[in-house]
C-alpha cells in the first residue's frame, strides 16, 4: 500500500456516516462495504433513530432512503440540516425520479443515488463529500485564525 492510500485511511477512519434505511439487508451491507473502507457507519431505521443518532454522535454524512417505511426521507433531510447545518446527506433510493431527486438537491442534499447502489460509486461520493467537508472544515479554521490575530492587533499594548 502506497504512503498516499494509508494517510487517506487514517482520515477516513475519522468520518462517520449514518445509514438511514427501513430495508435492514440493504443498510448492513452498506455498513460492511463502509467498514471495510475504515469509515465509522452508523445504522438507523427510522426517522426518530436517525434524529437521536444525529444528536448524540458527531455526524459528518448521512445515507438516507427516500421511503422509510411511514417517514419520508425529504422530510427527514430538513430535520437533520435544522440539527446539524452542516451535515451532508446523500439520497439513496429505488423508488426515485428526476423530480424527487431535484426536490432532494433543492433541500439541500448533497448527492443522489440509485439502488442497487454501485459500491465504487458509493464511494467516489463519499470521498468527494468528506473532501468538501475537510475544505470547509479548513476554512472555517483560517476564519478563526484571522479573526483571532485581528482582535489581538486591536488591544493596546501593555503598559508598564
Amino acid at each position: 500500500m502506497r504512503k498516499e492510500e494509508n494517510i487517506s485511511k487514517a482520515k477516513q477512519s475519522d468520518y462517520r456516516v449514518l445509514i438511514v434505511d427501513d430495508d435492514l439487508d440493504f443498510a448492513a451491507s452498506l455498513k460492511l462495504i463502509l467498514e471495510n473502507e475504515d469509515y465509522q457507519p452508523l445504522l438507523a431505521h427510522s426517522e426518530e433513530e436517525a434524529l437521536e443518532s444525529v444528536e448524540e454522535n458527531a455526524v459528518d454524512l448521512a445515507l438516507l432512503d427516500i421511503r422509510l417505511g411511514q417517514d419520508d426521507g425529504i422530510d427527514l433531510l430538513l430535520k437533520l440540516k435544522e440539527i446539524h447545518p452542516d451535515i451532508l446527506c446523500v439520497m439513496v433510493t429505488g423508488f426515485g425520479s428526476i423530480e424527487t431527486a431535484i426536490q432532494a438537491l433543492r433541500n439541500g442534499a448533497y448527492d443522489y443515488l440509485r439502488k442497487p447502489v454501485n459500491p465504487g460509486e458509493l464511494l467516489a461520493t463519499l470521498r468527494r463529500g468528506f473532501e468538501k467537508i475537510r475544505l470547509i472544515k479548513d476554512r472555517q479554521a483560517r476564519e478563526l485564525r484571522a479573526k483571532r490575530i485581528e482582535t489581538d492587533d486591536r488591544k493596546p499594548p501593555p503598559s508598564n
